[in-house]
């Protein structure tokens, strides 16, 4: 039987803290059934030590592109769709890391299995956080991530590329993403608009930091919401809020369940929530926002936040 090969992306900007302990988990990535080609890390101009510490996993498969100067997230994965020709492609953030060594494997298994699936989004654990910040927001977003994976359209509404994303290759050689939009959300639009089927695949983990201080969370605000401005341009409303609103009944939930088990937590987060939203300058969405550097430590094992 033929194998199901593989290409794996990875856009990386600064991600010194992260990218040896992503790249060496990806090396040692179980293959049975699948094979994985190549490992496209493309290095967006980063002024930090990232090259170095690419350069320090020794892999055949590793292909290393480096921009001369930053490009953005969204030039970077156009970029590796076009160097590719292999049956999936997988995109992962660079400040992430797969949980175990069949993440990848797992991940693959719907298209594999359905080949008119179009993307399968990973899952996403939050590391805890040492900060004070740090931990509410961990609280909250654990909390809506348990809320969102109990719908039942699941595919259709939990768009993030934090748990990793493997694209069909009828997927891949027709998407390309204009500049200056989320990217995330822009695809599962697409898809979407084509009646192309997405699906989650629960068990296919990765782990992610959420900010631990008010200027990165209140960079993460402006993102969200300047993000749906500017997929007005291609999607109408409709579409749109099919991934972002959650309805009185669903947020309600969230915040019952909140205020039950963490009080202090759930005031000082509205209000954190509050001034984010009020001191946030207005701005265009940006393929070169400043990147959140309480997000970029790496993640030790025994810090995992299952949101027990």
């Amino acid at each position: 039987m033929k194998q199901t090969t593989l290409t794996i992306g990875i856009p990386a900007y600064n991600e010194q803290a992260n990218i040896y302990r992503l790249l060496t988990c990806l090396i040692h990535q179980s293959e049975k059934e699948i094979e994985i080609k190549k490992i496209i890390v493309v290095n967006d101009g980063s002024g930090d030590h990232t090259v170095m510490e690419i350069e320090k996993v020794h892999d055949k498969r590793i292909l290393l592109i480096n921009n001369s100067s930053r490009k953005g997230q969204i030039f970077c994965q156009n970029l590796i769709f076009s160097r590719t020709n292999s049956d999936i492609v997988v995109l992962l953030e660079a400040d992430t890391e797969p949980i175990n060594l069949n993440y990848i494997k797992t991940l693959v298994e719907p298209i594999i299995n359905d080949r008119t699936i179009g993307i399968v989004q990973g899952n996403i654990v939050f590391a805890q956080s040492k900060t004070f910040i740090g931990r509410v927001i961990t609280q909250q977003a654990t909390i809506y991530h348990r809320a969102i994976t109990l719908e039942k359209n699941l595919g259709e509404i939990f768009s993030s590329g934090r748990g990793g994303r493997a694209f069909s290759q009828r997927v891949y050689t027709k998407l390309r993403w204009p500049a200056h939009v989320p990217e995330d959300t822009y695809a599962a639009l697409w898809c979407m608009r084509r009646k192309i089927p997405i699906k989650v695949q629960k068990q296919a983990v990765c782990v992610f930091r959420t900010p631990g201080n008010i200027r990165d969370f209140r960079r993460a605000r402006q993102k969200m919401i300047t993000g749906q401005t500017a997929l007005e341009k291609y999607f109408s409303l409709k579409e749109i809020h099919s991934l972002y609103k959650r309805s009185n009944k669903e947020t309600l939930m969230m915040f019952i369940e909140f205020i039950l088990t963490k009080p202090f937590y759930c005031i000082f987060y509205f209000f954190l929530k509050g001034y984010a939203e009020i001191v946030s300058f207005k701005r265009n969405f940006s393929d070169h926002w400043e990147i959140g550097k309480s997000t970029k430590f790496v993640l030790e094992k025994a810090e995992l936040n299952f949101g027990k």
